[in-house]
């Protein structure tokens, strides 16, 4: 092989090269984009992680983006609309999709959260209700132009 056969090969392997690493970038965007559409399914449905490590070892739902907070309860009350739900039912569903607060009593802190969602309700729609002695707390988008249903344990009070 003389120089300019060697100079062809070098010209011709780097322009192979080229259109490869243009593939690897164009495979590794397609790979991130896939990525962050199956982890909005597994945000909107946790339990799917499951059947995702099935198939990827190394993939995990990313918790460290996972709303916290007056959020993540404003968001477990709005996938119930116009249903009462239990600080223990927050709890378990909060649980469920690995948002508890890190707390000593998760109870507790999602307490705090509603109240603060209640106390900016004209913004939230989180309405605060009692029932024989117990708090329900739920979301009511349609409040303002309607009544508030009557709750899944045939609450028949008015919200507070």
């Amino acid at each position: 092989m003389d120089e300019r056969e060697a100079g062809e090969q070098v010209r011709r392997l780097t322009e192979e090269w080229v259109q490869q690493q243009q593939l690897a970038e164009s495979s590794t965007r397609q790979a991130t984009a896939l990525s962050k559409i199956i982890k909005g399914y597994i945000e909107m449905y946790p339990e799917l992680d499951d059947l995702v490590a099935d198939y990827v070892a190394d993939f995990s739902f990313d918790r460290d983006n996972a709303p916290r907070g007056a959020e993540a309860v404003r968001l477990i009350l709005q996938d119930a609309p116009n249903d009462w739900l239990y600080v223990s039912d927050l709890v378990e569903r909060l649980k469920a999709r690995d948002w508890l607060p890190e707390s000593d009593n998760p109870a507790n802190a999602v307490r705090t959260a509603l109240e603060r969602l209640v106390a900016n309700s004209a913004e939230t729609d989180i309405v605060k209700h009692h029932h024989s002695g117990k708090v329900v707390y739920g979301y009511m988008p349609d409040r303002a132009a309607s009544p508030p249903p009557s709750a899944g344990g045939g609450y028949d009070e008015e919200p507070l």
